[in-house]
């Protein structure tokens, strides 16, 4: 049961983006809200992840994330 209300919800989802998409607003400033967001590695993480945890922490790891529209507080030099 869960699984099929799961999947209906998704089509709905899918089907109403469009129409969603063209009626977006901005929120009044004071309604806006950010999120702060950290990254570990784990003792005991792969070689890939700490690549990619630096990857992240470079320059264009930032530029990424900026545009997509993540702020950075400071770019690393």
């Amino acid at each position: 049961m869960r699984a099929r209300l799961s999947a209906a919800l998704a089509v709905f989802a899918i089907m109403t983006a469009p129409a969603m998409a063209s009626t977006a607003r901005r929120l009044p400033a004071v309604l806006a809200v950010g999120a702060d967001y950290g990254l570990t590695v784990m003792n005991g993480a792969s070689v890939p992840a700490h690549r990619f945890a630096l990857f992240i922490l470079s320059a264009e790891g930032y530029r990424t994330l900026a545009k997509h529209g993540f702020a950075a507080r400071a770019l690393p030099q």
